[in-house]
Formats: C-alpha cells, structure tokens, sequence
C-alpha cells in the first residue's frame, strides 16, 4: 500500500469518525437550546436578565443553528453532515 491509499485511508476514517458523532452532539445542543430558550420566555419583559439571556444564546448558537433548529432534529443532523 502506497503513501497516498495510506493518507486517502485515514481522512475516510477521521470522516467517518466525525459524522458518527454528530447525531449526539446535534441531540445535546438541541436540547440545551431548548432549555435557554424556555428560560428566555420565562423570564419577565421588561427585566434585563432577558436581554442577557437571549445574548447568551446567540453567543453559544449561531445563526445557522437558530435556523436549522425549526427544520427537526432529522433535518438538522442531515443538513449539518452535508455541510
């Protein structure tokens, strides 16, 4: 086996690896976005705790991942895995 088999081999691997994982950490971060956002309606409106609430939550999901969320946790996973 050549260098390049060798190579081509192991980021097959590493890939393969990486897209393994992503249906729990996408789970994870559905569910802790979930939790943040239930907190962020509990809260009162016109307190300031609200406004840091939702600055945390854009400051841990992007814009992306606010999208992709209403799409389904399916839908989510595949379009993450495609990117």
């Amino acid at each position: 086996m050549n260098i390049e088999n060798q190579v081509k081999e192991a980021f097959a691997q590493a890939d393969a690896d990486a897209i393994a994982d992503v249906p729990a950490a996408i789970r994870e971060a559905r569910e802790q976005y979930r939790e943040m956002k239930a907190a962020y309606y509990a809260m009162p409106r016109n307190g300031g705790e609200r406004y840091d609430q939702m600055r945390a939550i854009k400051s841990l999901f992007n814009k992306r991942f606010i999208e992709d969320f209403d799409w389904g946790e399916a839908e989510h996973i595949a379009r993450h895995i495609k990117v």
